[in-house]
């Protein structure tokens, strides 16, 4: 497996966790954005990380995140979203 597949299959394995396990969805998560240089990718990366922190009450780094996503891919939408419901 090259990097390219092995890259993305940290991005395939995090999505599958968040459902059922968010330890190891971060994880994966985490892994992904190390190796990854996509933009686009890499926001929805920190979107998903924004997501399981906002899930798990901690809210500074769900912040964080969904503003990374942002700095990322400024027309994400999602993270957008997020923000503003934070915010209101």
């Amino acid at each position: 497996m090259d990097l390219d597949e092995q890259v993305g299959d940290y991005l395939e394995q995090a999505e599958e966790c968040l459902v059922a396990d968010d330890n190891k969805a971060e994880f994966y998560l985490l892994k992904f954005l190390e190796l990854n240089t996509n933009t686009k990718k890499r926001s929805k990366a920190y979107l998903r990380l924004g997501e399981i922190y906002q899930r798990t009450k901690q809210e500074d780094l769900s912040d964080l995140y969904y503003r990374k996503a942002l700095e990322e891919d400024p027309e994400n939408k999602e993270a957008e979203e997020h923000l503003k419901l934070k915010n209101e």
